[in-house]
Parts: C-alpha cells; sequence; structure tokens
C-alpha cells in the first residue's frame, strides 16, 4: 500500500475542518436514582459544520449505551440559537453506569458529538401485590395459607416478611416450625413459607366464624415514611369442604429413553390442603391410567435426608426424617402410600410426588404415550 499523497492529505484535513465545533453540555455528567423523575441535560453549540451557513437539515439523535438502565429523548432544539434539552428519565428498577450519546448530523454526515457519562444508583422499592385475596373457607376448622391468595413480591429480589402485629379473633395461627405450634404477636412468617404451605389457620372449635389477621408486611429495609405495608388476611366462611388440590409447576412432559434412569414424573409438584395441616388418615395413589406396558413401573426413591427430603425404609417412607406413610404397590398395581402420622403435611405430600418416578426394565417398553395420573 503507497502512503498517501499530498494532495491526499490535504483532503483529509479539509474534511476534518469541515466538521463542525463539538457540542457542550451541561451538567457534563449525571448521578442519578432509579425511579426518580426525568432530568434534563442542556446542549450549546449546535453550529452547521464550517462552510455552511444553514442550520436548517440539522437533525439532533440521542441515544444511550445501555438502554436497560435509563431513556434518552430530544425534548426541544433550537436550530437557530444551536441549543436544545435531552430529557432523561430513569427506568423503573434499573440501575448501573452507562453513557448518553448526542450527536449532532445534516446529510453530510456527522457534525459534532458528545458524550454524558450517567451513574443511576439503586434504592430500595417496596413489595408489591401479586395477589390477595379473601380464604373462602368451608364449614371446616384449618386452612392453609397459599400463594394463590396471599403473594408478594419484591423488585429488588429481597426476602417478604409478615409480621404478625394482631392475632385472630376465633382461631388461631399455626407454624411454620410446626403444624401444632401457635404464633403470637410479634412473631415473623415470610413468603417462602406461605408458598411452600408452613402456614396454616385453625379455627376455634365448635363455632366457625369469619376471621383475619392483621400483619405488617416489610422487606428487611427501612420502611418509607408512611410506614410499613399493614394489610388484613381475611378468612371467610361459605359453601362445602374443600379437597386437596396438586399442582405440577412448570414441569414439561416427561420422556423416557429406553435403558435409563428412573425419570421424575413430576418434578415441579406441590401439594395443597386448605382444610388442614395435616392429612394423616389419607393416601396417595400413582397409576399409569394410559398406554402402559407390562413391565411398567412406578417407584419412590430416596432424594436424601434433610429436611424436605423423601426417605424410604422398610415398607415405610419418612419426611423429613419423621415417619409419615406406609408404601406398597408399583409393580402392575397402583404405588400406594397411606398417610398414617402428623408428619403427613401438604409439604411433605408435595414431596412425595416429587419422588415418584417412572422405569421399565423389560426389553420392549414399546412408544406408546403413558398417562400417569
Amino acid at each position: 500500500m503507497h502512503p498517501p499523497t499530498r494532495w491526499a492529505c490535504l483532503l483529509l484535513l479539509a474534511c476534518a475542518l469541515l466538521r463542525g465545533a463539538e457540542p457542550t453540555v451541561t451538567p457534563a455528567a449525571l448521578d442519578l436514582v432509579e425511579d426518580q423523575a426525568p432530568v434534563d441535560l442542556r446542549v450549546f453549540n449546535l453550529a452547521p459544520r464550517a462552510g455552511s451557513t444553514s442550520s436548517a437539515t440539522l437533525q439532533l439523535l440521542a441515544s444511550v449505551v445501555d438502554a436497560t438502565v435509563l431513556a434518552a429523548t430530544v425534548a426541544a432544539f433550537d436550530r437557530d440559537a444551536g441549543t436544545a434539552t435531552i430529557a432523561i428519565r430513569p427506568l423503573a428498577d434499573a440501575n448501573g453506569t452507562t453513557q448518553v450519546v448526542i450527536t449532532l448530523v445534516d446529510p453530510l454526515g456527522v457534525v459534532g458529538s458528545a458524550v454524558v457519562p450517567v451513574a443511576v444508583g439503586a434504592q430500595n422499592d417496596i413489595p408489591r401485590f401479586q395477589s390477595w385475596s379473601p380464604y373462602f373457607m368451608g364449614r371446616v376448622s384449618f386452612y392453609t395459607l397459599n400463594r394463590n391468595a396471599t403473594r408478594m413480591t419484591d423488585p429488588d429480589g429481597d426476602a417478604i416478611r409478615y409480621t404478625i402485629i394482631a392475632l385472630p379473633q376465633h382461631g388461631r395461627l399455626l407454624g411454620p416450625l410446626g403444624p401444632a405450634r401457635p404464633m403470637g404477636l410479634g412473631e415473623v412468617f415470610t413468603q417462602t413459607d406461605i408458598d411452600e404451605l408452613r402456614i396454616s389457620y385453625e379455627a376455634a372449635a365448635p363455632t366457625l366464624t369469619n376471621d383475619s389477621l392483621r400483619v405488617a408486611i416489610d422487606d428487611g429495609h427501612a420502611p418509607t415514611a408512611d410506614g410499613w405495608m399493614q394489610m388484613s388476611i381475611v378468612f371467610t366462611y361459605l359453601g362445602e369442604p374443600s379437597v386437596p388440590g396438586i399442582g405440577l409447576g412448570a414441569s414439561p412432559a416427561a420422556v423416557w429413553t429406553e435403558g435409563a434412569a428412573a425419570l421424575a414424573v413430576c418434578p415441579g409438584a406441590w401439594v395443597d390442603d386448605m382444610d388442614s395441616p395435616a392429612m394423616k388418615g389419607g393416601r396417595m395413589v400413582a397409576r399409569i391410567t394410559a398406554g402402559a406396558a407390562a413391565d411398567d413401573r412406578l417407584s419412590l426413591v430416596t432424594t436424601g435426608f434433610g429436611a424436605d427430603d423423601i426417605t424410604l425404609g422398610e415398607g415405610t417412607v419418612s419426611y423429613g426424617g419423621v415417619p409419615m406413610g406406609e408404601v406398597s404397590g408399583g409393580d402392575g398395581r397402583p404405588l400406594t402410600v397411606a398417610f398414617t402420622t402428623d408428619a403427613a403435611s401438604p409439604a411433605a405430600a408435595g414431596a412425595l410426588l416429587r419422588a415418584v418416578r417412572f422405569a421399565h426394565p423389560g426389553r420392549t417398553p414399546g412408544s406408546a404415550v403413558r398417562t400417569v395420573a
């Protein structure tokens, strides 16, 4: 490659000289907080490129290097005065550092540009309502709090806490340390406790009367100017007793391959029994209702030895190390667990469903789709 000639160098110099003066911006940098009100940048010296006297064709552009943090908009542009206003708006629940790039262009290209660094600091966001509705109960004495009716979320990912500030007048709250442990004023439970069905309401026998629980809601940070949010969890009696509910989570249809290890049938399952914190006297039955082959097997596995684990014994099954029931079937017969103790809580039943496995030890499993219910 030959070095540029003298005429080429002069042409490059002339092009550089044709570019206009660079804009100036006030302030030269911004230090903001997420969710705050928009602020303005003032831009000056927006003149045509050298050798041009017309500003009619000038255009002003504003862009953000990281558009997930804030937005920039040209709010006003006075071509004759050579000034402009850029509106800067931090986005909701977003923080970090980025740059606003301000570019002045005409039909020939870029006339001038400026870069403004912007820092957006984090601030604590208060919890938000995801679902909040009364518990409509049958004529029963127990009800388990659940995320379908009582759920708060936090934009910052902080844990949601509920502090009891007024106890029920016609019953008591049980959990989260055990199904028979009453909770008192000032005690705290979490959204995770509700999601995992650890909190129950027990009505005072024999009269079943509408009741409520008053809680203060926080995310572990300093309260707002108005203090913590305070809400009532309401229990309303009507209709007939409910039956346990089963959720399968977000698990897709399970796929098992011949020769592979036993497959978890519903790894995201959970159980909600709104009537009682214990399911003693009930049972879990799993069977293949469609597409079954002769050697198909349903079984339970030991998932571990921790507080939320299923552990198998000789014909027995335990949850969190405490016996909860007796196991039978699975070898061509329905897999059945009879709940024999108070350890058979809804959380235990959910863990039990997550421990159910499918396999076909034979050589000809076939390709039929199995339905397990």
